[in-house]
């Protein structure tokens, strides 16, 4: 397993190396996609916002692998091995396509990309994005 150290240090070099890449959020019109959301880490990339829970109804904060707060945004926590269940704290691959999907229909008005914010052994935290 991975300390938090190691997940925040991975998470920095990946800000890093996407900046030198000029990789932007991954803009889905399925969310099947989301899969292939790029490795930003903490980075913001220019003419980009994280999505914040004041842009979404209500219930979004109180719903199941939903995570973050005002200054990081919406974070979903994610299973990454393939082999998570319902049960668990991180969303199921079903349980993402879902959420990306409930997201996108929330906000039809506005362009939503995806990247993935922190990588653990197991499990990830993928950030919705809006272009600005």
């Amino acid at each position: 397993m991975m300390s938090l150290e190691a997940i925040r240090a991975e998470s920095n070099a990946a800000a890093r190396r996407s900046a030198r890449q000029g990789l932007t959020p991954l803009v889905v019109w399925d969310p099947e996609e989301v899969f292939g959301a790029p490795f930003l880490g903490t980075r913001v990339p220019r003419g980009w916002r994280v999505l914040r829970y004041d842009d979404l109804p209500d219930d979004f904060g109180d719903r199941h692998g939903f995570y973050g707060n005002d200054d990081l945004g919406v974070l979903l926590f994610a299973d990454a091995s393939g082999f998570g269940s319902e049960g668990e704290p991180a969303l199921t691959r079903n349980g993402l396509l879902r959420a990306v999907e409930d997201i996108l229909n929330a906000r039809t008005d506005l362009t939503i990309g995806w990247a993935v914010y922190e990588a653990g052994q197991f499990q990830v935290h993928v950030r919705p994005l809006v272009k600005r």
